[in-house]
């Protein structure tokens, strides 16, 4: 004798094929809700870093080489944090020649980061020149100045 097999109906087959569905779709939607999110996380901090960027701001206060022969640069910042990259001096990148010195802490010039309405001084050693075209890069972009001999 056969032995008849039996299959499960249509009602449940059905309200599994649904379950299926509705999962799958919720898995769709959470992933596509978290995908958004990150973008709209990551535009937003892109947002905050051009700001921070544009406010940062530097002004030379006085720029001379002493009889040492070491180029002394004197800046002030504004109302935001700068964060300092490169030191030109004559067109030739000096950064890791000059050093900066702000609020009681000295350090390399990359990524030295002066605060709020302070004053910075940033010293490399020249030797002997009649001049000195000085271009401190940071940030928010970039100021320019010419140092000579006291």
């Amino acid at each position: 004798m056969r032995q008849h097999l039996r299959g499960i109906s249509e009602l449940t087959s059905a309200a599994l094929l649904a379950l299926i569905v509705i999962s799958i779709g919720g898995l769709v939607v959470i992933r596509v809700i978290e995908s958004i999110q990150t973008g709209i996380q990551e535009a937003t901090n892109q947002l905050i870093e051009a700001e921070m960027s544009l406010r940062q701001a530097l002004g030379v206060t006085a720029a001379y080489i002493d009889s040492l022969g070491n180029l002394i640069v004197v800046l002030v910042s504004g109302d935001f944090p700068v964060k300092l990259q490169d030191v030109y001096i004559n067109d030739t990148l000096w950064s890791s020649q000059c050093r900066a010195a702000s609020a009681g802490r000295t350090g390399p010039i990359e990524g030295f980061v002066v605060q709020p309405y302070s004053i910075v001084v940033i010293t490399c050693s020249v030797g002997a020149a009649s001049y000195a075209d000085v271009k401190i890069v940071y940030e928010g972009g970039s100021v320019a100045t010419r140092a000579q001999p006291v």
